[in-house]
């Protein structure tokens, strides 16, 4: 993580810690470079307000005043052609575990054609961190999330230099777990720093 992400990470935490003394309906709130680095919010209101009836929601109700910035807690409203690649929520960022991977799938099976674009997601998906989970190990919560993700890229996309490159991060992968244990983080490889110098956010 470079010195700018570690700022970013030191005001994502600044502000989970106080939004958590503000709003107790987070499930998982996730940290990810989307059009700037903001929360993806997980929340059962979700699901109890759909569509612009989010605008009802205490979580919009608490975040409406959010300035955007390098780093924002800010709601960040999806456009037409979002809702068509990303699904039918009022806010980009408003989405359940299950709908914010799909994102990433949707992307990735839709709009990447190249090896070069394929390693440009990685990248974002390997960086994407969960900031808050309510129950559970957030590490274990991220591995997991990236591994469903890419599994299901794999089922899904055709063109061969992008499956290449999945098959190659999930095997990288597999191996280190193998090596430090089920539940050990990976170390920086020469890989990492590859993917760490390509391209920028796609999506």
């Amino acid at each position: 993580m470079n010195k700018m992400n570690k700022i970013i990470l030191k005001s994502a935490n600044k502000k989970i810690t106080q939004l958590l003394s503000q709003y107790s309906g987070f499930n998982i709130v996730f940290l990810d470079n989307w059009r700037g680095f903001r929360f993806i919010y997980d929340t059962d209101e979700i699901k109890k307000y759909p569509g612009k009836t989010f605008l009802r929601s205490r979580l919009y109700n608490l975040l409406k005043n959010e300035k955007a910035g390098l780093f924002s807690a800010a709601l960040y409203k999806a456009e037409s052609k979002d809702k068509k690649l990303f699904g039918p929520q009022y806010f980009l960022n408003c989405k359940t575990f299950r709908q914010y991977a799909y994102c990433y799938i949707n992307f990735f099976v839709k709009e990447v054609k190249t090896r070069k674009q394929a390693v440009n997601e990685i990248l974002l998906l390997k960086n994407m961190k969960i900031i808050f989970l309510k129950t559970g190990n957030p590490e274990i919560m991220e591995r997991k999330f990236r591994i469903f993700v890419l599994k299901k890229v794999l089922y899904k996309c055709k063109i061969k230099e992008v499956r290449s490159e999945v098959e190659s991060y999930l095997e990288t992968g597999k191996k280190r777990r193998q090596v430090g244990g089920a539940d050990c983080p990976a170390s920086p490889s020469r890989r990492d720093v590859r993917l760490a110098r390509a391209g920028v956010d796609l999506r």
